[in-house]
């Protein structure tokens, strides 16, 4: 991004995909906004995916506004249990409302409980509440001290026992790593 701002000219056609994913959300966002707010004032050509919909919702980048035109791939979403979404591969204008990030997972086969687990996470994040533990009343893998401590004795030391790795692990160590994981599994 950093080539393509110093040599943009108006005759440019930047081509802008999912930039600033792999980052924490609001600093992904703040890098796209203020890289497009600068190729808005070169006047060239931008595309620009991204599923960053707060661009637009906390009115960051508007819409007509600036140079700036929105499309959004159309889906057909369910109206009923028994109907499906379907990608409808065409571009619409305006700006997206969600990702569709959850119709798309149910597409792809994601297990009813992860689905209903996603969208609890979901209404959480979008209502600004806490998200709901996991982990099932008092059975929290982390809730022993001897737990806690084999896990933060097996991180500390750069990928455990000694920084050599499980290689170099004594028995008591891998017996506890051991002790751990069983307890997880029962939980998950």
């Amino acid at each position: 991004m950093a080539s393509i701002l110093r040599q943009a000219t108006p005759q440019t056609l930047v081509l802008v995909d999912e930039f600033g994913k792999g980052t924490a959300p609001a600093s992904g966002m703040a890098v796209l906004a203020a890289a497009l707010h600068s190729l808005g004032q070169i006047s060239c050509n931008v595309i620009c995916t991204t599923h960053f919909l707060e661009l637009f919702s906390l009115g960051i980048i508007c819409d007509g506004r600036g140079g700036v035109k929105s499309f959004r791939m159309s889906i057909h979403k369910p109206e009923n249990e028994d109907d499906i979404p379907i990608p409808l591969f065409r571009l619409e204008l305006g700006v997206a409302s969600s990702s569709d990030g959850l119709l798309c997972a149910k597409m792809a086969g994601i297990p009813t409980s992860i689905m209903q687990r996603g969208e609890e996470i979901l209404d959480a994040v979008k209502n600004g509440t806490a998200v709901k533990p996991i982990a099932k009343p008092g059975s929290s893998v982390l809730s022993s001290v001897e737990s806690k401590a084999c896990l933060l004795h097996f991180l500390e030391l750069g990928g455990g026992c000694g920084g050599g790795g499980i290689a170099k692990c004594s028995k008591e160590e891998l017996a506890k790593m051991k002790k751990l994981l069983e307890a997880w599994k029962r939980v998950v």
